[in-house]
């Protein structure tokens, strides 16, 4: 009973934190939907903040998840 009801107590808490989670990646869900659909999953994603370029190891495939993980459905699986 104690479980349930500590259970209970921690629904609200992690559902605000899946919000804010979510709410996180929001941003990130379109970068690959501008032009970027037939490139590889391993296509490299250069950043530009102002005037610096920046090179991280950040790739479509990381931007591809975060879309993925804010999907009602689960993506179809691709075929090889």
């Amino acid at each position: 009973a104690a479980f349930i009801a500590a259970s209970r107590e921690a629904v609200p808490a992690l559902i605000a934190e899946v919000e804010r989670l979510r709410e996180a990646l929001e941003p990130f869900t379109d970068i690959d939907t501008e032009g970027c659909e037939d490139m590889p999953e391993e296509t490299r994603v250069v950043i530009k903040i102002g005037q610096r370029v920046t090179d991280y190891t950040t790739r479509l495939i990381h931007f591809r998840r975060a879309r993925a993980a804010l999907s009602p459905t689960p993506p179809a699986d691709k075929e090889d």
